[in-house]
């Protein structure tokens, strides 16, 4: 059974990057200008649904301060909840079942199906799901090896065969987070 307390799923990279942009300018502090996502290297023309429909590949101006999909990096540090857990809000597997929501055969009890949020206890920063439930998008292409040390505002690659997707295991084991590049 659907519900409007379910995670949004079924949508492509491309529409997360138009929503996203589309949120920005409906925020009357933000607005337009603070877009982070455009449809030229200039930054003179912003994303729209009609690029991403088209899948057009964005151009990301990180200056703005508009919403804008987390990059892993950014995703992992949030997951984490300010503890170097295995997954988000515990380092116990026996513990894992009251944070996630994962595959029944690996000790969880997703029935193979999206749940609603916040039915599972919440990491150290007070957010839910962030292992199992659905895959949440990220910004960065797929990458096998991370750099070490990470730079600055890493972001990762510049191209690659898709993008990355952390979090979500209902149909899956539940994956471990990565802690200062290793797993």
């Amino acid at each position: 059974k659907a519900s409007l307390q379910n995670p949004v799923h079924n949508l492509s990279w491309f529409n997360c990057i138009g929503f996203c942009n589309e949120l920005t300018k409906n925020i009357p502090d933000l607005g337009e200008p603070q877009c982070v996502y455009y449809s030229d290297a200039d930054f003179t023309t912003v994303y729209t649904k009609e690029d991403a429909d088209n899948k057009k590949l964005p151009y990301a101006k990180w200056s703005a301060k508009g919403f804008r999909l987390p990059t892993c990096i950014e995703w992992e540090w949030a997951a984490n909840g300010g503890t170097k857990s295995l997954w988000a809000g515990t380092n116990d597997q026996t513990q894992l079942k009251n944070y996630a929501w994962y595959h029944n055969d690996d000790g969880g009890d997703s029935d193979g199906r999206v749940h609603e949020v916040k039915k599972k206890r919440a990491n150290g920063y007070g957010l839910y799901d962030m292992t199992g439930n659905i895959q949440e998008l990220c910004w960065d292409w797929n990458w096998n090896n991370l750099p070490f040390p990470l730079p600055k505002d890493y972001a990762g690659p510049d191209s690659g065969l898709g993008r990355r997707e952390c979090g979500g295991c209902i149909d899956d084991s539940p994956n471990r987070m990565y802690n200062n590049g290793t797993r």
